[in-house]
């Protein structure tokens, strides 16, 4: 059984391109806390190279209600590729008008 193998980006990362063996998932680590209302979403990926299989909050002090902490995104290959991924920190029910942060990172998925 071969162990699931992770690139893993932050927050620091933005505008970089980032290399994803099609073999690899990709995992967007930002920071977020939801009891403000405000979270990430994806706003922009590319689904014919790359898709969001799940996402996950991690907070920072699990017994403290409304703890800040990480939400995590993760994305697997689908073909090989360069593809944009954006992503928005806003409170949905607002509209764009509260987006308040933008995250951006451009895949290049290749084969080996």
């Amino acid at each position: 059984m071969q162990a699931m193998r992770f690139i893993d980006v932050y927050g620091n990362d933005y505008g970089r391109v980032i290399i994803l063996p099609k073999d690899a998932t990709l995992r967007v680590v930002l920071e977020e806390n939801p009891s403000t209302g405000y979270r990430w979403q994806v706003e922009e990926a590319d689904n014919g190279c790359l898709r969001m299989v799940s996402n996950e909050f991690v907070a920072n002090n699990a017994h403290a209600i409304g703890a800040p902490g990480m939400v995590v995104f993760y994305f697997k290959p689908v073909r090989p590729g360069f593809c944009p991924l954006d992503l928005k920190r806003w409170r949905p029910w607002e509209g764009d008008k509260s987006v308040v942060e933008r995250f951006r990172i451009a895949v290049s998925i290749i084969s080996g």
